[in-house]
């Protein structure tokens, strides 16, 4: 076997034991009425909060599979992909959130009080369009458009 095709095995292999076991630990931490409660270590994955993991965790996992037949690039594509949407649907979110009285604050930005709510949904809606804009253009370097 090609060095490439085997480290590409091992890559979907770790993909999809992660997912698995992240979705076992969404279902408990849910369970445990910690669907709010941030992951830190997923965002890569798109799973901020163990909620996203019950849905998110199935995805990687059948995504793992397909990883198997798709080229390097095509596994890069997949992910750009993902994360595009992804980071579209937070930009979203965030608009939302400076819309309403919601009073939830990112883990990332949780202990600077000097800046209020409305601050940082503002500062995670900019920073989720500029993952936004970097996500279309890796996409486009990979088919050669930019």
């Amino acid at each position: 076997m090609e060095f490439f095709t085997v480290l590409k095995f091992v890559f979907a292999s770790i993909i999809a034991v992660i997912s698995l076991v992240v979705f076992v630990q969404a279902l408990r931490k849910c369970q445990q009425d910690q669907f709010f409660s941030d992951t830190f270590s997923l965002g890569w994955l798109g799973i901020f909060v163990w909620g996203d993991a019950l849905v998110l965790a199935p995805f990687w996992l059948a995504s793992s599979l397909a990883f198997f037949w798709l080229s390097w690039i095509g596994i890069l594509r997949w992910w750009l992909l993902f994360y595009l949407v992804r980071e579209f649907y937070e930009v979203i979110y965030w608009l939302n959130h400076q819309a309403t009285n919601n009073q939830y604050r990112p883990p990332f930005l949780r202990q600077v009080k000097w800046l209020t709510t409305h601050q940082v949904s503002i500062i995670y809606q900019v920073l989720s369009m500029c993952q936004v804009i970097l996500a279309a253009a890796g996409l486009l370097l990979t088919y050669g458009l930019l």
